[in-house]
Order: structure tokens, then C-alpha cells, then sequence
């Protein structure tokens, strides 16, 4: 199945329809750059799978301690995000720079993301299937959540795995080959109960915590997804917009 991803968070999107609204001879040197970046960086991302490998098979019981890290390393990309998101603004909101200088400005930016967040990973000992795989559980705790399990203590989750549902259906509507959002999580049957009843426990201890981890919630499937070692994991890309979706196929 041809996988397919979707990336909500501000940056990305200014970056991506950006560059597809204003291609031509100023903007090809940055997104030339980007590209040459993730290619730099992409052999760190395979490399935390062979110093971090991960066996989903092995998972019968919850790692209480990486489950954690998994959350604390979300609230983390999140912050990262949101400051470079506001950099972004700050610099588009410059009068003092010029308009071309201006436009450049998302892929200027975007430029030390992709090494950032291998930073990020390296410093915490996580692959990226690993990752996945704690955000696939907690993505299954949330899909519980809204059938009805746990008690009001974890209120404040209900309604996020239906809304990241509604809008990975409307970002795919046009991609008969896109997976739907079940698909990606995986079926109830994917996790042993004694899975879940920990991670149910452990998000309910700080559930702001958990919420503040899923600010850019149109990134979940694209994490949810293990692609550490694919180089060509990023070959379709579906980026919601207001009406209908946008697809940057190939690189």
C-alpha cells in the first residue's frame, strides 16, 4: 500500500505552499537546500534504528519509562515547533527586510529542522519505529476514549482521535490509495490489553501534559508511521489546506 502522510504545523505548511505558489529562479537555491539538508540528515534518522532498535513483537507489557520519554519527547517537538513557528512570523512581519528576503523566510528557516530533530531523538535514545509505535498506543488509548473508556479525570482527551479522523479524511478524500487513519493506528487486536490498561493509566495521571504534545495534531499520521530507514518514505505527502489537499510528489 503506497503510504501517505500529512503535516498540519504552521512552518511546514508556509514552507510546502510556498513553495508551490512561488516557484521560479529566487526560491529554487532554498528548496535546493532543504532537499541537500534531509539528505544529510537522513542517514542519522537510519542510524537510530540500528542503536536503538525496536521490536513491536516484543511489546507485550507497556515500557512505563519509555512511554514517557515518548510523551516528554513530544511536548519537546511541539515547543521547538511553536518557537520556530513564531520566528517565522516575527520575520515575515519585518518591514525592515525586503519583500523577496521576506518570501524566503519559511525555507531560511526550515533549513536546521530535519537536523534538529534527529538532535532530538539522538539526545532521548529513540528511533523513529519507536516513536511510532508509543504514538500508535496512545493514539489506540484516544480512539478508546471516545468509544466510552476511562472516567471524566480524562475529559480533556475525548474528541481528539475524532478529530484527527475528520481531518485525515478530508486531506486524503482525493487519494483512493491513502490508508485510513484506523489503518495507520492499527486494530484493537494490534495491542495486548495489558498495553493499553498502562498507557489508559499513564495518560490520565497528566492529562495536560498529553494534550500539550498533541498541539499539531495533522502531524500525528506522519509520525505514527516507522520510516527511519526509507529514504524515499517522504515520496507522498499530502498537506491538508483549506480547500481540499496539496501533493508534493517526489523530491
Amino acid at each position: 500500500m503506497r503510504k501517505a502522510f500529512f503535516i498540519g504545523c504552521g512552518f511546514l505548511l508556509l514552507l510546502v505552499v510556498g513553495g508551490l505558489a512561488f516557484v521560479g529562479y529566487t526560491f529554487i537555491p532554498p528548496v535546493k537546500a532543504l532537499y541537500e539538508q534531509f539528505e544529510v540528515d537522513q542517514p542519522r534518522f537510519s542510524a537510530l534504528e540500528d542503536s536503538f532498535p525496536f521490536d513491536v513483537e516484543a511489546e507485550s507489557q507497556l515500557d512505563v519509562d519509555r512511554f514517557t520519554t515518548h510523551l516528554e519527547l513530544r511536548v519537546t517537538l511541539v515547543d521547538y515547533a511553536r518557537t520556530l513557528e513564531e520566528d517565522i512570523q516575527r520575520s515575515l512581519n519585518d518591514d525592515s527586510i525586503g519583500f523577496i528576503e521576506q518570501l524566503r523566510v519559511p525555507f531560511t528557516r526550515a533549513l536546521g529542522i530535519t537536523t534538529h530533530v534527529a538532535t532530538t531523538f539522538e539526545e532521548a535514545h529513540m528511533s523513529l519505529s519507536e516513536f511510532a509505535w508509543y504514538s500508535r498506543v496512545l493514539w489506540a488509548t484516544l480512539r478508546n476514549l471516545d468509544k466510552g473508556a476511562g472516567g471524566m479525570a480524562l475529559a480533556p482527551l475525548r474528541g481528539r482521535y475524532s478529530e484527527l479522523r475528520q481531518r485525515w479524511e478530508e486531506a486524503t478524500r482525493d487519494d483512493e490509495d491513502a490508508p485510513t487513519i484506523d489503518e495507520i493506528i492499527g486494530a484493537e487486536q494490534d495491542f495486548p490489553p495489558a498495553v493499553m490498561d498502562t498507557a489508559l493509566a499513564l495518560v490520565a495521571q497528566d492529562t495536560d501534559s498529553v494534550l500539550a504534545g498533541l498541539a499539531f495534531i495533522e502531524a500525528e499520521p506522519f509520525f505514527m508511521q516507522a520510516h527511519g530507514n526509507d529514504p524515499e518514505s517522504l515520496q507522498d505527502v499530502v498537506f491538508p489546506g483549506e480547500s481540499g489537499s496539496i501533493k508534493l510528489d517526489g523530491r
